[in-house]
């Protein structure tokens, strides 16, 4: 969904009584499938009181740090010989928490919203997963929780909302903030429907962009940074930052509008980033806004902050090959 609309998760009971299928919630409508299903009020005064509580089930980014299919990068975070975490290519176990946000005896309904309740994080950007419990008479039910995953993580099934900035590709990609760092992210089953990515339960620095190219609706695959170079052309090498804006070979400075575009990518050797927005300068500088995920979670950040050195030159700008080349007239209207 669009940022900036409201939304709300529904409580829905679904139990036998007197032989039948009944569905209990106060929600105004539900489909399951193409079916509409015919809900009522729960029965208080027949059952009794029932105990609802909803819980936000998030990846545990804070204390685990990264997570890392290949074996190559944990043990620079890991350097105790760990069972889960061997130094070859593994499923790397991610773990999930589970934090109450809301209690109610009456109130069949709850506000969502993406934002993360630990450390700092987005407050209107990203994916988070709901868990809802339900104790009545001294039993308790759960709707699918943490324990519901295979080994690359939380399965289908799970309560989530996924809310991005726009219906740009960029925008698309804001979707996996609050989703892990997986290096190395991948697909059990080989199926691009089952890719840790798609599923928004873990995404390295490429699958990111290929993620927002593909809920853009490009038929691509997932693939690693330097893969990308199938799927973009070069608008410009960054050869150097003088006076605060990154130029090229023969000294001009990158340009909105003429070599650089809101959607473009950064590529470094191992690493990739997007542009987010527009410089104001209307020049490429230390300040230009990216999209990125190397570490830690996806992150709006500025290029000063992309860490590990990666904000030196040399770098390439590169635009997807689906991205018509600008009119002069297009290009005087972006600077």
């Amino acid at each position: 969904m669009m940022s900036g609309r409201a939304l709300h998760g529904w409580l829905v009971i679904k139990t036998r009584w007197k032989g039948k299928t009944v569905y209990f919630s106060k929600a105004p409508k539900i489909k399951k499938g193409r079916r509409n299903i015919t809900t009522q009020p729960w029965p208080s005064q027949t059952f009794g009181a029932i105990s609802i509580q909803y819980a936000k089930l998030e990846p545990d980014i804070l204390s685990q740090g990264i997570y890392d299919n290949t074996g190559r990068m944990e043990p620079l975070w890991h350097p105790e010989e760990r069972k889960d975490h061997p130094q070859k290519w593994h499923w790397c176990p991610i773990s999930y928490t589970e934090t109450v946000v809301a209690r109610s005896s009456k109130n069949w309904t709850v506000a969502l919203d993406t934002k993360p309740t630990k450390g700092e994080g987005h407050t209107d950007l990203g994916t988070m997963r709901y868990v809802a419990k339900a104790e009545w008479k001294g039993h308790t039910y759960w709707s699918a929780g943490k324990d519901y995953r295979d080994k690359t993580g939380v399965r289908p099934g799970i309560a989530m909302v996924r809310v991005r900035r726009d219906n740009s590709e960029v925008g698309y990609m804001t979707e996996l903030m609050n989703v892990p760092y997986v290096y190395g992210s991948s697909s059990s089953s080989g199926k691009l429907s089952d890719h840790q990515t798609e599923r928004a339960v873990g995404a390295d620095c490429a699958d990111l962009i290929v993620y927002g190219w593909r809920r853009a609706g490009r038929k691509i695959k997932y693939t690693w940074s330097q893969g990308l170079k199938a799927y973009t052309r070069r608008t410009a090498h960054v050869h150097s930052l003088v006076s605060e804006r990154y130029r090229k070979g023969d000294g001009s400075a990158i340009e909105f509008g003429r070599d650089i575009r809101v959607g473009d990518i950064i590529l470094w050797n191992r690493h990739v980033a997007v542009i987010a927005s527009v410089d104001p300068s209307g020049f490429l500088t230390p300040n230009t806004p990216i999209l990125h995920t190397i570490m830690e979670t996806p992150s709006l950040t500025k290029l000063s902050d992309v860490g590990f050195g990666f904000s030196a030159p040399p770098f390439q700008i590169r635009r997807p090959r689906w991205r018509k080349k600008q009119s002069h007239r297009n290009r005087t209207a972006q600077r």
